[in-house]
């Protein structure tokens, strides 16, 4: 299993968060993102090419920062479930919270059963794409 709860957990996937300074009203977060981070945005948003401001640090040699923008609270939620379905994660669950558990093939019927006891009322949302409907389902949220 893998989660997402806070902009740290976007930096695998390659949006760095790095200060909400420049944002007069603190809302948003200027986050650096790697090319990966940037064709997260582009699928999340459903747009062909995002336009990125100059990134703010240089990233790594690997994953170089090819821009920043600024992104508010909403959607680390939409952003984290495409990105934890394009990880490998079959299914997806979204809090009351907002926070995020991705489910993968190798989780035992066990722990996803575990899992959904903890959450019991306080899972909100669960996200499949339609192509991993028929290879796996461990259960169905009511």
């Amino acid at each position: 299993m893998k989660t997402i709860d806070c902009w740290a957990g976007m930096q695998p996937y390659g949006i760095v968060p790095l200060t909400s300074e420049p944002d007069g009203l603190k809302y948003r977060i200027v986050c650096d993102v790697t090319a990966k981070g940037k064709q997260l945005v582009e699928k999340a948003l459903g747009v062909t090419e995002v336009q990125l401001e100059t990134n703010w640090d240089y990233g790594t040699n690997d994953e170089p920062h090819v821009g920043c923008l600024m992104l508010g609270p909403e959607i680390l939620s939409i952003l984290g479930v495409y990105a934890l379905l394009d990880d490998g994660c079959h299914e997806v669950w979204m809090t009351k919270s907002y926070g995020l558990v991705g489910i993968q093939q190798g989780d035992s019927q066990q722990s996803v059963a575990s899992l959904q006891l903890r959450y019991g009322n306080d899972l909100v949302h669960r996200f499949i794409y339609p192509e991993t409907i028929c290879n796996w389902n461990p259960c169905v949220l009511s």
